[in-house]
């Protein structure tokens, strides 16, 4: 049995409705993986809907 973790078509919207990201599409096992990226791009709102503390605007 694999463990990984896969998205299609993830959507996160702000209540004011800007989009912090849409149609994010990937796929990976689970091994050490980092997620790095400037300030404000939406790392801490993918780990949140990752970890179902946060619902997606979209996809699944």
């Amino acid at each position: 049995m694999h463990n990984h973790i896969s998205v299609v078509d993830l959507a996160c919207r702000l209540p004011d409705g800007g989009s912090v990201f849409a149609s994010l599409t990937f796929a990976f096992d689970m091994v050490r993986t980092g997620l790095v990226g400037p300030n404000g791009i939406g790392k801490t709102s993918l780990l949140d809907i990752l970890a179902g503390r946060r619902p997606p605007s979209a996809g699944r």
